[in-house]
Parts: C-alpha cells; structure tokens; sequence
C-alpha cells in the first residue's frame, strides 16, 4: 500500500500534472460556450495578463471548459513558438557578427605587401588548371526544404479501422503509427462499425503542452467511416505523441503517433 505521507517522486508528479491537463483538455465539454470570455481575454490570460492572472473567474471558468482551456494551450504554444524563432533569429546574427569580425582582422593582419599585384604592375600568372578551377561556379550547398510550402496541405491517410474504442485490461496496444511533421489534409479511417456524423480529431504531447484538435463530420462509403480533417503538426515537439478521435460526448479511442 502506497504510503500517504510519503512525498511524490518527480514521476509521479508528472503523471499527476498529464492527467490533470488531460481532463481539462476533453472531459469538460460546452457546445455551447456557455459563459465563455472572449478570445482576447483568453489570449490575454495566456500572455500572463496581471490583471486577468487576478481574476478567479475567469481562471475558474478557463480550468473548466474544455473548449476555453485547449485555446488557452494554443495560445501558449504559439507564445513559445515565437519566442523560439526569436531566439533562432538573435543567435543566426551573432554568429554573423563574429564571422564579419574574423574576416576584418584577418584582412587588417596582412602584410602590406600582400595585394594579389606583383611588382611593376602584372597580375601573376595562375596555373591553368587553377584558373579553370576557379572560374567555374561553386556547388551551392544543400539545403533541407520543405515537402510543402506554407499555403499547401500534404494529403495523408491514417488507418484506424483495427481499433474498437478505448483499450480495456488486457487488450493489445495497437501499433505506434507515423505523421510527417507537415500541415497534413489527413483522411481518418475510423474503426470498423463507426456511424457518420460529427466526431472529435486531437494530436497532442503527453504532458498536455502541443495540442492540435479538430471538429470534422465522418461519412460513410462503401462500408468505410471516414473523415477528413487538416492537422498542422509543423511545430510538433519530438517525442511520443497521442492521437485521438471520438464522437461528442462518448470516450476517446487513443492511438501512439510518431512525427517524423
């Protein structure tokens, strides 16, 4: 028996925290946004606002409703993300900066004779296969670009149709699926037996802090349920992630993702 008064190992307090931000994240619906502040407020909330930081309220109201709570995440998300390319953009000038300085040294420490003019005024002479070699243009480096530009979605398919719902005591885990770290126009194969209509799509981390989540309508064709839903999994983080699907209301069916 776990001892009440023993402290809680880092772990344990991790998993505590995941299945806190997990509750508020889904099991807190309200279709109709019912009390809901406005986008701004939230946005404000998640850029720590002093003032709205003083507000229970609305604080209560945002741990409250799911809906609320997954944009006050995205907003967060998005804060790192742009400090993320702050700091990107801040080292990239500083390692300009120290090469612009390297070559004003190494020009000022030549020695005055060293002008590339011999003397009586004749450029010297450079071997010819030197000189061939020279005058050909570089190779330019490779560089790693996207698969898609930013406008574009990249069509994938997920095949879910080996699942029944939420795994019980003793079921298999099902296999850990791939994503490519794209905005992906993703055709979602639903398990065999899904009735259309409307249905809940989520990708996120297990602690809660990268969650993308999507309403879409499945149909059914030919005997498939399937759903159509675009997910931007560009700024996912690496590491194990959840995908989730479900109808409003029912339990989630959860599969292991990867994004490569």
């Amino acid at each position: 028996m776990t001892d009440p008064e023993r402290p809680l190992t880092e772990v344990e307090v991790d998993e505590l925290v995941r299945k806190c931000k997990d509750v508020c994240l889904n099991e807190y619906p309200n279709p109709d946004r019912v009390g809901c502040p406005s986008d701004e407020a939230i946005e404000r909330l998640a850029h720590e606002d002093q003032d709205l930081l003083r507000n229970d309220e609305l604080i209560s109201h945002v741990a409250s409703c799911s809906p609320c709570f997954r944009k006050h995440v995205a907003c967060r998300e998005q804060m790192r993300s742009r400090n993320r390319l702050k700091i990107a953009a801040l080292s990239t000038a500083a390692v300009l900066l120290l090469v612009f300085a390297v070559l004003t040294v190494r020009n000022l420490s030549m020695a005055p004779g060293q002008t590339g003019i011999s003397k009586g005024g004749v450029p010297p002479q450079v071997p010819e296969s030197r000189a061939q070699t020279e005058s050909q243009p570089r190779a330019q480096p490779d560089r790693a670009t996207p698969a898609s530009k930013p406008d574009q979605w990249v069509v994938a398919t997920l095949d879910l149709r080996d699942l029944s719902g939420s795994r019980g005591e003793g079921e298999t885990r099902p296999r850990t699926r791939d994503l490519a770290r794209e905005r992906l126009n993703l055709r979602v194969l639903l398990p065999v037996g899904s009735p259309p209509g409307p249905y809940e799509i989520t990708v996120q981390d297990l602690d809660g802090d990268f969650s993308r989540s999507v309403t879409t309508d499945a149909r059914v064709n030919a005997g498939e349920t399937s759903a159509q839903a675009k997910v931007d999994l560009t700024e996912a983080p690496s590491g194990p992630l959840r995908f989730g699907v479900r109808r409003p209301g029912a339990d989630w069916a959860w599969i292991d993702v990867r994004v490569r």
